[in-house]
């Protein structure tokens, strides 16, 4: 071929500048970010909301109002808006599915629903309560005992979901392609903050941090923040997606 690259290396560099500039063209867009700009201030007031809580809990945790407004609160506001963003996207990427019937809108539509049926009903807390007592685990490296069985339960959910990822990635269709790499991105963002940061929020106050309170506050805003900003993006870009395919575009 010419310039002496081979077809094959000739078609990956085709792959790989268009999705490069569906990315450029997705998150250049206008219409994303009137979408995401509402839900990020959403974010950032629920995350100043529970920081203002966190600092004045003795004066201000009247009553349970701050199991409603605390980023950590399993049902509370922020919890729920999670809840709500996760069913937005799982719901859109399954009208993609059934108006396109590619395959990788499935995927991320099955992958993304064990992660909301993970979270909402706290299978790896219970899980790793389970663990803990079945197999009698101990702590290690600054992580309780609940912490390593969480981790176990999560690599066990991770086999499905990445066995579905890969049907997408391997999917030979190439309608939602773009798509699906970008929520890859996305995806192992969301990741990096409900486990990695999870992980060193539960170690590091029981070592480098164990008495600096303001850093253990700051490490929970960056996990559960971290985690509303992404699916806050993943929804904007959702909803793009499915506006561009009902338009035509």
């Amino acid at each position: 071929s010419e310039g002496g690259l081979p077809a094959i290396s000739e078609l990956k560099y085709v792959l790989a500048m268009t999705h490069f500039l569906f990315f450029k063209s997705l998150f250049g867009d206008p219409a994303l970010w009137k979408v995401a700009k509402p839900l990020l201030l959403a974010d950032v007031m629920l995350v100043l909301i529970h920081a203002t809580f966190a600092a004045n809990r003795d004066s201000l945790c009247v009553g349970s109002i701050c199991n409603w407004v605390t980023l950590e609160a399993e049902y509370g506001l922020p919890a729920l808006y999670m809840f709500a963003k996760f069913t937005a996207i799982i719901v859109i990427m399954f009208l993609l599915f059934r108006t396109t019937r590619a395959a990788p809108f499935l995927c991320l539509s099955l992958a993304l629903s064990i992660m909301l049926f993970d979270d909402a009903l706290e299978i790896h807390e219970q899980g790793g309560a389970f663990f803990v007592d079945a197999l009698g685990l101990s702590g290690a490296a600054g992580l309780r005992a609940q912490d390593i069985g969480e981790l176990l339960v999560w690599s066990l959910l991770g086999l499905p979901v990445l066995a579905l990822l890969a049907w997408g990635a391997l999917s030979k269709s190439a309608v939602g392609k773009p798509t699906f790499w970008v929520f890859i991105g996305l995806i192992a963002a969301l990741m990096f903050f409900a486990i990695v940061v999870d992980a060193a929020h539960s170690a590091l106050p029981r070592t480098l941090l164990r008495d600096i309170s303001y850093a253990n506050q700051l490490i929970g805003i960056v996990e559960d923040g971290g985690e509303m900003v992404v699916l806050s993006t993943m929804v904007a870009v959702a909803i793009t997606i499915y506006h561009r395919r009902t338009a035509g575009r």
